[in-house]
């Protein structure tokens, strides 16, 4: 009976859609002329109403392969611009899109794993659809973008796998007349080896079709150089609208009001719980877990690894004592270390979304899973886990990259040294991006502390020092080397650098994030105040102006080191260029002396 009554609320949300399309589409193609005006009405309309269903409706974590109707667990979010802290003044609500409509035309959302990037932007296209605006809304998943396509392309085979029947060349010209809102979900997803053709392919379609509305949403970045793109960045959920998340899903009642309590009295407001609970994906996790252990870990290793549990166990919280059995009959042991070594060797191959033969070739070479059909163990990826979910015909994703992350920091943890330290120094050099992007290395050093330093912070650090040292140099001159330095940019008011070697540079801000909490900044304000005063007492300065620092943007190595003033503040023994590379040594010198302590134990045991 409800199935029932949800369907034809569809269907007559469906209608509603259909009767504010025509319009939509024609005065959005007002420019345009004759049969051509025919065919494009006829193809957009087709487009938007198989796309409105593709949209709307939602598979996620909780409801495994069962799609839902997005708006009855939707809980909408808030952005605010790059540069602000969290503050209500700053907010912007993203409830109707309209409110994005008056500003720049071109927009980055920006948030981490779980925040509700894609959610938001499938919320964008449907209310593009029911808004009175006369735009027509292009929904595309760049994580599609395969092989040697153009942006063009993925975008026009997009619109014709939903009916857009019209040629390319009708499509480029309707794209031409500016009313349109292409929405590009999950630039983040492009394989790292095309980010730089991403860049280029999206500026250029920037430049052509500049009356039309782009919005991206990705995970954080340096966006230095997307200069024209306005960065918005997601909002953590509070206590209210996490409340309201909770309370929209469809779950055991009793399990569900208990966990409401404990949310509203303790868990939102401890610091331990906050950044779960601030999530809407590890929220919702939270909530699956909380039915079987009533209390939820702080580490977020530990947090998945419950998470993982109870979908392996899973009595569905809908359907009273159903449990699924998985048609693999591995232990769950067993099929946690197979699942482990899957999401490691599609992460390192950059992967999140499968064909059914792709998946089928990674399952072969699993060694755990010789005699196991390889159909089976999708089906309990699928459906006996929900860690997988069909998006098409012949197509999978994961529910949550963030699965991926764990399960390949787990099939590290678990390895032997030599192979943890391949693998991870691997990844590291593979998709330097993901050493500060993803979790992976972050859980992993959280799961085996010795392991990480004796894997993969000691044959780092003992590269890049020998490197720094083997350099004619200032430290923190050899250090730039290194880097891969290749200018200095203002950014956001202040001086940063732009490098090339971000295999170096990224993993040694990770380690010092890691050990000592520490974030290497941007070591100059571009608050002429402060850089007066800094060169004063540093340096020995009184002449040196906020053009002058202006003057040395876009400098290369060679520039710099001829500039004896601005080596001066690189240099100087307070300088947080200095200070970085102190803490590195210092960081190497009590790694070894922890291992050297760790034998001296040994010796005294067994003396």
């Amino acid at each position: 009976m409800v199935e029932t009554l949800v369907a034809a609320g569809l269907n007559a949300c469906a209608k509603t859609i259909g009767e504010k399309m025509a319009p939509k589409v024609t005065g959005a193609l007002s420019g345009v002329r004759g049969k051509l005006s025919v065919d494009l009405g006829t193809a957009f309309n087709e487009y938007l109403t198989k796309a409105w269903w593709k949209h709307a409706m939602v598979k996620t974590l909780l409801y495994g392969d069962e799609p839902k109707y997005i708006y009855d667990f939707y809980e909408h979010i808030s952005v605010e611009p790059g540069a602000s802290k969290h503050g209500k003044e700053q907010s912007i609500d993203t409830t109707s899109l309209a409110n994005f409509m008056q500003g720049p035309r071109f927009l980055i959302i920006s948030g981490s794993g779980g925040t509700g990037k894609s959610m938001l932007m499938r919320h964008f296209f449907l209310d593009a659809l029911l808004g009175d605006q006369l735009y027509i809304p292009i929904f595309v998943e760049l994580r599609n973008w395969r092989d040697k396509l153009s942006l063009m392309d993925v975008m026009y085979q997009t619109a014709s796998r939903l009916g857009f029947t019209a040629k390319i060349d009708a499509f480029k010209h309707a794209l031409k007349q500016g009313r349109f809102i292409l929405l590009l979900d999950g630039l983040d997803e492009v394989a790292n080896n095309r980010r730089e053709d991403a860049y280029r392919e999206i500026n250029e379609l920037c430049d052509q079709y500049d009356n039309n509305f782009f919005i991206i949403s990705t995970r954080p970045d340096d966006f230095v150089k997307w200069e024209r793109f306005f960065v918005l960045n997601l909002m953590p959920l509070n206590k209210r609208q996490a409340l309201n998340l909770i309370g929209r899903l469809k779950y055991d009642e009793e399990v569900k009001e208990r966990f409401l309590q404990a949310l509203e009295e303790k868990l939102f407001d401890s610091p331990s719980h906050r950044s779960f609970a601030e999530n809407p994906l590890l929220l919702t996790i939270m909530l699956m877990t909380f039915r079987d252990y009533a209390e939820v870990p702080d580490k977020l290793h530990l947090f998945y690894d419950k998470a993982f549990t109870t979908l392996y166990e899973k009595h569905d919280g809908t359907k009273g004592g159903y449990k699924r059995i998985l048609k693999c009959s591995l232990s769950e042991d067993d099929f946690r270390a197979a699942l482990a070594e899957f999401c490691f060797r599609s992460y390192a191959d950059q992967k999140i979304s499968f064909s059914r033969q792709e998946l089928r070739d990674y399952i072969k070479k699993i060694k755990r899973l010789e005699g196991v059909a390889p159909e089976h163990f999708i089906e309990d990826m699928r459906l006996g886990v929900c860690i997988l979910v069909k998006d098409g015909f012949d197509s999978y994703k994961f529910s949550h990259r963030s699965f991926q992350e764990y399960f390949t920091a787990l099939h590290l943890k678990e390895a032997t040294n030599s192979y943890q330290q391949k693998a991870g120094l691997g990844l590291m050099r593979k998709n330097p991006r993901a050493i500060i992007d993803d979790h992976v290395f972050i859980m992993l050093f959280d799961m085996g502390r010795k392991g990480f330093d004796k894997n993969v912070a000691l044959p780092f650090l003992k590269e890049y020092i020998d490197k720094v040292e083997a350099i004619d140099k200032h430290p923190v001159l050899a250090a730039m080397h290194v880097d891969g330095f290749k200018q200095f940019v203002w950014h956001e008011n202040e001086l940063d650098v732009l490098i090339t070697n971000i295999h170096m540079a990224w993993t040694c801000s990770f380690l010092l994030r890691s050990y000592y909490g520490t974030i290497f900044g941007n070591a100059i304000s571009s608050n002429e105040k402060t850089i007066k005063s800094y060169l004063d007492a540093k340096c020995g300065t009184t002449n040196t102006s906020l053009h002058e620092w202006k003057d040395w943007e876009d400098w290369d190595l060679q520039k710099v080191e001829s500039n004896q003033r601005l080596c001066r503040l690189l240099t100087h023994e307070d300088s947080k260029f200095t200070q970085r590379y102190k803490d590195l040594k210092r960081l190497l010198a009590e790694i070894k002396q922890r291992q050297q302590e760790d034998i001296d134990d040994l010796d005294e045991i067994f003396a």
